[in-house]
C-alpha cells in the first residue's frame, strides 16, 4: 500500500512538472509570436527662432565687449599687446562682470570691514600658516571670509562672487587671494567690435559670430588705428538670465575661432620716385611716382602723385584707381594751431557737377553729393 502511495506521488509530482514546463513553453511560444509594439520616438523639441531686433543687437553688443575681453586675454596671456599689465582670465571677469554693479557707499564699505573684524574676533576667519624655518614664530596670514571681504573694487567679495557667476556661469575659487592682492585699477584695454558677422536667436539660446580686436590705453594714446591690430573671431553663446540682478545675459560657451595679423603698409623710396611695400617687403605699387600718401597703413588706398601739380590718383592694394565716379576726388586737410596741417581721417571729399560729398576710405558715403561746399572746422589734435 505504501510502495502504491509513492508511486502515486511521483507521478503526480512528474505530472506537475510536465505541466508546469508546458506552461512556460506555451508563453515563450505566445510571447515570441505577438508582434511588438513599435516603440514611438520621443517628439524632437520645436526649433523656435526669433528675429532680434536692432535694440537687442545693440545691447549684446556692448555685452560682447566685455565677453571678447576675457576670451582673448585667456587665449593670449603671453602677448604683451593685450594690456599693460598682466592681468589674469579670472581677474578680467570680476572686472568685466562688476561693470553693472552699483558701487557700495562708504557706509556700507566701513559696515562690512566692521563684520569682518567681528568674525575675526569670533574665530570664523579661515587661516594660513607659514612656517619660517630661522625661527619657532608662526606668520599667520589671515584670509577673510568671502562673504565680508571689501576690496578696491569698493564691493563685497559675495557679490562680485554673484557678478562673476551670473555673467559667466562659474565662480571663481581663489577670488580671496585675487581681491586681497589687488591693489589698484587697472586701464583696461579697449575692445573694439569690428563686425558681427552673425547672430540668431534659437530657443533663447543667442548664437553670435563677431570680430573683435583689443586697443590698449596706450596704443589709443598714441593714435593707432584699430584696424592696424590683431583681430579675433569669436564664436559665443549666451542666454538671457530670467531674473538678473547684474548682468542680463549669461555666457554658455566661447571660441575663438581664429585670429588674423592685418597687413601693414609702408612707403618705399628708389631713384628719387615713391611707391608701396607691405610688411613683408611686397611691392604694391612701384617706385614711379613723384609722392605717396599712405592715410592709413592699415588700409589698401594709397594716394599717388605723378608730379607736384597733378591730380592726385587714388590707388587700391591692386595699383587699381578708385572713385573714378567723381570729378574730382581730394582728402580733407584740417588746420590745427601754430600752422599744424593734418589729413582727416578716414574721410574723403568727392565732387561731381560742382556738389560736394565725403566716403570714408572703403568709399562708402558719408554725406551724399549734394552740397555746394564742405570744410573741416579747425580744431586742436589730441596728442
Amino acid at each position: 500500500m505504501d510502495s502504491q502511495k509513492k508511486k502515486i506521488i511521483l507521478i503526480g509530482g512528474i505530472a506537475a512538472a510536465v505541466l508546469v514546463l508546458l506552461i512556460i513553453v506555451f508563453i515563450i511560444i505566445a510571447n515570441s509570436s505577438t508582434p511588438k509594439q513599435p516603440t514611438t520616438p520621443a517628439p524632437e523639441p520645436e526649433v523656435e527662432e526669433v528675429e532680434v531686433s536692432l535694440e537687442e543687437t545693440q545691447t549684446i553688443k556692448d555685452y560682447l565687449k566685455r565677453y571678447a575681453y576675457v576670451a582673448i586675454l585667456a587665449r593670449d596671456t603671453t602677448k604683451p599687446n593685450i594690456t599693460h599689465e598682466t592681468m589674469s582670465s579670472d581677474l578680467a571677469m570680476i572686472y568685466m562682470s562688476t561693470q553693472n554693479v552699483e558701487k557700495s557707499t562708504q557706509e556700507s564699505v566701513q559696515a562690512s570691514n566692521d563684520q569682518t573684524a567681528l568674525n575675526a574676533e569670533e574665530g570664523d576667519n579661515r587661516l594660513s600658516m607659514e612656517i619660517d624655518n630661522t625661527d619657532t614664530t608662526n606668520t599667520v596670514t589671515d584670509f577673510p571670509t568671502a562673504q565680508t571681504e571689501t576690496n578696491v573694487f569698493g564691493l563685497p567679495a559675495e557679490e562680485i562672487q554673484n557678478a562673476v557667476f551670473e555673467m559667466f556661469g562659474n565662480n571663481i575659487d581663489n577670488l580671496t587671494q585675487i581681491l586681497m592682492t589687488e591693489t589698484k585699477a587697472k586701464e583696461l584695454s579697449e575692445v573694439y567690435i569690428k563686425d558681427i558677422q552673425d547672430i540668431t536667436n534659437t530657443n533663447g539660446v543667442y548664437n553670435i559670430k563677431f570680430d573683435a580686436c583689443l586697443q590698449t590705453p596706450q596704443e589709443k594714446k598714441a593714435g593707432i588705428n584699430v584696424y592696424g591690430l590683431e583681430s579675433y573671431t569669436i564664436q559665443v553663446k549666451l542666454e538671457k538670465n530670467e531674473n538678473p540682478k547684474y548682468n542680463e545675459y549669461k555666457m554658455t560657451t566661447v571660441d575663438v575661432v581664429s585670429e588674423l595679423t592685418p597687413m601693414a603698409y609702408h612707403i618705399s623710396y628708389s631713384d628719387g620716385k615713391y611707391g608701396v611695400i607691405d610688411n613683408n617687403g611686397n611691392v604694391i605699387i612701384d617706385n614711379t611716382y613723384a609722392n605717396v600718401i599712405i592715410p592709413n597703413n592699415y588700409v589698401g588706398l594709397f594716394i599717388c602723385y605723378t608730379d607736384a601739380n597733378s591730380v592726385p590718383l587714388f590707388l587700391n592694394e591692386r595699383g587699381v584707381q578708385q572713385f573714378k565716379e567723381y570729378d574730382s576726388v581730394e582728402m580733407i586737410t584740417a588746420n590745427g594751431s601754430e600752422g599744424i596741417k593734418w589729413n582727416e581721417n578716414n574721410i574723403i571729399l568727392v565732387e561731381k557737377d560742382g556738389y560736394y560729398g565725403a566716403v570714408n576710405y572703403m568709399g562708402n558715403t558719408i554725406f551724399d553729393v549734394e552740397y555746394e561746399e564742405i570744410v573741416p572746422l579747425g580744431y586742436f589734435p589730441e596728442y
